[in-house]
């Protein structure tokens, strides 16, 4: 059975002289032994292989790929030792971590870390454990013993401290902490320091190393001790060491318990004497009343809610519901939806994250511009972009429909991608980003700026962006811009470009007109421009709309409307603050336009707003004329048709809020259209007490995955809401799908929703040729695909 020995301990305290010995010990006494060094010096096999450092796995020219062989990766030293070289970047730069543990998996796919190829294997690790790289041999699988080398002095002494804290962390993978080696710097020291330590982190001394000139004359000739002096004191304690390490039972080793650091640095002060500190317990949670009288009080409230809309009885009785119990029913920011295996996952059809995450990718910056992202391709295609009209995984509400090819503009920019790969993760990215600085340059000619972003890796490898964005700097003329939200210094480039346009001549001498409005953040499409048609009847002229997109030159005569009108959708509440927050504005932020009532609510406020309110009526008579035989007609269709959203309590309040989906007041539409509104709603524990019998909305409760997944099946409504792109726990229950994607603002926008609508409740396909019987929520996740099955509604 192999013996998988780890070394560890402070930089310079003699880890690769100990381990190196260790190796010539166990090859001397008929043992097959593999030396890896764990060290970007690559220096610990030297002193058996006649000085000659060996070439370190990360030069392999198979070090990226994992298709180093095993003829490369071992060189064969002395006394029969074979030897790794583990190697990593120049001192400064890249991630050393990282190349050990891809040179631990490359000595796994090689099979030499496999059980009984060696008798013994020992890794000497670079000092202290500073990141999860270092603590590579620690894996499951790999290290059986662990032992720590020191000395007398304080810092090697917290150094071990700090190493058995990395020892606790890898405890469930059964390795514990062998020892302390005391490698002594003082010949006069006292060791009891050292012992009363050990036994105070559940350790114990396995050996007193003392200081002897045979290892540093056998060190000069790049040999061992053990072999050159065999009879120096050094040797024969070595030899014993070894012997020690070979025979300590692991199932009796114990994992560490370290010190806290204010606790070493007291009991440092007297030499580890006495005891240490009892832990604290955590207090036990305060509880005000009974739980039965908490919840008693949640029922009586409830009882009182009746006889008021579904959905205002829903939203408090959840929330009665959750002062009762203490569970909350939902989340406040939504699970990642990529994250399978996460437990609400099952019952999930908001994506909360995921619209949070992108939702800046459909605010579009038209400012010619080179950009170059530092970024490894995984980060890259983990956040597609999906505004282009191709493929999507999520139902984004700003993927409009309808949308003319002009308004899809080409700014002019263009964009180049580091590729941090492996190597550029060990030895550092700096050189991919000086070649793409370089290629920006070349191409930068009519251009505006260059932007640099900066995505995890480059970060967490280290790389000095910010040091050679600096150099490029005084190459050109064009301003080098660098964003890095993963170090926290991320740059709002539409902040940033607004500023800039804030202080040129054009900007400042735009004067506001009477009847000129600027439309802020309304979606682009046909809705919008009928918006402007709408505005148009009642003699209001549209001065610019801003956002999503925001091209530097329109936005010079932004001062030209009288009042601004914003588009009240959360996501956009820190960019209209960074945008004009300290500017003194005439503005409104009304319900946003969407079916009949909100869109002639809207239409009256921004008259209103303008002083002109009675030009709303005439406006709405010309406008509503052209609309109400079809949306008369479409609503007819509607008869019987019922809709349903499968909600948390969080949601349930989120579809309450008339800016609560993302600005569009959808249930409100829906059942102004005519259509009849089922919640199925989650709960976890005992069902909150509603009673909805008799009306035209109803709420159904769950709690599992078959319960939802018969609901699903037997419920009336005929769709259900879900921004997956392609949901089949709804096909496989024989349920149509709809989303935000469905519904557009205006008057002829709201008759193009309904008919839109009233065609995904009669599409038969799910129903006719998916039965639901039998098929299991669970069983059935989310999943994405450019075809959804779905016919598209024609105005």
């Amino acid at each position: 059975m192999t013996q998988k020995i780890v070394i560890f301990g402070k930089g310079g305290i003699g880890k690769s002289t100990i381990t190196s010995n260790l190796a010539a010990a166990y090859a001397q006494s008929g043992k097959r032994v593999l030396l890896v060094g764990c060290d970007p010096k690559h220096d610990t096999t030297v002193s058996l292989t006649e000085g000659k450092p060996i070439r370190p796995v990360v030069d392999l020219p198979g070090f990226m790929d994992m298709k180093a062989r095993r003829a490369e990766v071992v060189k064969r030293g002395r006394l029969g030792v074979d030897c790794v070289e583990s190697g990593g970047p120049e001192p400064g730069i890249g991630c050393a971590g990282r190349g050990i543990s891809r040179t631990v998996e490359i000595l796994e796919q090689c099979g030499l870390l496999a059980d009984g190829v060696y008798d013994v294997i020992l890794f000497d690790v670079l000092g202290d454990v500073v990141c999860g790289g270092f603590a590579a041999p620690l894996r499951k699988g790999l290290a059986d013993k662990v032992c720590v080398i020191a000395s007398e002095e304080l810092m090697a002494l917290y150094a071990c401290n700090n190493i058995a804290r990395a020892i606790v962390n890898y405890a469930s993978n059964d390795i514990g902490l062998c020892g302390i080696v005391a490698n002594l710097k003082d010949p006069g020291s006292k060791r009891d320091s050292v012992e009363r330590f050990a036994a105070l982190i559940g350790t114990k001394v396995l050996e007193f190393l003392p200081r002897d000139i045979a290892v540093r004359r056998a060190e000069f000739e790049r040999r061992t001790a053990v072999e050159m002096f065999p009879k120096a004191e050094f040797s024969k304690r070595m030899k014993v060491l070894a012997d020690t390490l070979l025979d300590l039972d692991i199932k009796k080793v114990r994992v560490p318990d370290p010190l806290g650091d204010e606790e070493f640095h007291e009991l440092s002060r007297i030499g580890f004497e006495g005891g240490r500190r009892p832990k604290a317990r955590p207090a036990a949670p305060k509880i005000e009343g009974p739980v039965s009288v908490l919840v008693e009080k949640a029922r009586r409230e409830v009882e009182a809610l009746r006889g008021e809309d579904v959905d205002n009885r829903l939203e408090k009785a959840l929330e009665a519901w959750s002062r009762a119990t203490g569970k909350s029913g939902g989340w406040v920011d939504g699970p990642h939806a990529l994250q399978w295996g996460e437990a609400s996952q099952w019952r999930t059809m908001f994506c909360d994250r995921e619209t949070g995450r992108n939702y800046d990718q459909h605010v579009q910056l038209d400012a010619p511009m080179v950009g170059i992202t530092h970024e490894d391709l995984e980060c890259h295609y983990a956040t597609p972009f999906f505004n282009d009209g191709y493929m999507t995984y999520f139902n984004f509400k700003w993927i409009q429909r309808g949308r003319r090819e002009e308004e899809v503009f080409a700014s002019g920019c263009i964009g180049f991608t580091t590729d941090i790969r492996e190597m550029d993760v060990v030895r550092g990215g700096g050189e991919k980003l000086k070649e793409a600085l370089d290629l920006a340059l070349e191409r930068s000619e009519g251009k505006s700026a260059i932007l640099v972003t900066s995505t995890c890796v480059p970060t967490v490898i280290g790389d000095d962006s910010v040091g050679i964005i600096e150099d490029y700097r005084h190459k050109t003329e064009l301003p080098i811009l660098f964003s890095s939200p993963a170090s926290g210094q991320e740059l709002n480039l539409l902040e940033y470009f607004f500023k800039r346009v804030r202080e040129t001549p054009a900007f400042k001498a735009a004067r506001p007109e009477d009847r000129a409005v600027n439309l802020i953040g309304f979606p682009p499409g046909p809705g919008r421009r009928e918006l402007v048609e709408l505005l148009g009847y009642a003699g209001i002229r549209v001065n610019l709309c801003l956002l999503p997109r925001f091209n530097v030159e329109e936005v010079k005569r932004f001062g030209g409307a009288s009042l601004h009108v914003f588009y009240p959708d959360p996501h956009y509440k820190g960019t209209f603050q960074k945008l004009f927050g300290d500017m003194e504005l005439k503005s409104l932020s009304p319900v946003a336009p969407y079916g009949m009532a909100n869109t002639q609510r809207w239409l009256a406020e921004v008259t209103a707003g303008l002083g002109i309110k009675d030009a709303a009526r005439d406006a709405w008579d010309m406008k509503s004329v052209r609309v109400a035989a079809a949306w008369k007609t479409a609503m007819e269709r509607v008869r019987g048709k019922r809709l349903g959203f499968v909600a948390d309590a969080e949601h349930v309040r989120a579809l309450a809020d008339p800016c609560g989906m993302a600005g569009i007041p959808l249930v409100t539409m829906v059942k102004e259209m005519g259509f009849g509104v089922d919640y199925l709603v989650y709960h976890e524990g005992k069902e909150p007490s509603l009673d909805v019998k008799g009306g035209r909305h109803g709420v159904r409760w769950f709690s599992t995955p078959s319960e939802l997944g018969k609901l699903l099946r037997e419920g009336e409504f005929d769709a259900v809401y879900s921004e997956f792109f392609f949901d089949e726990r709804l096909t496989s229950a024989g349920k149509a799908q709809f989303s935000l994607l469905d519904v557009e603002m205006g008057l002829e926008g709201a008759v193009r929703s309904l008919e839109r609508f009233v065609d995904i409740c009669r599409w038969p396909f799910y129903k006719r040729c998916l039965p639901a019987a039998g098929v299991s929520v669970a069983a059935a996740p989310p999943r994405s695909g450019q075809e959804s099955g779905r016919p598209e509604a024609r105005p």
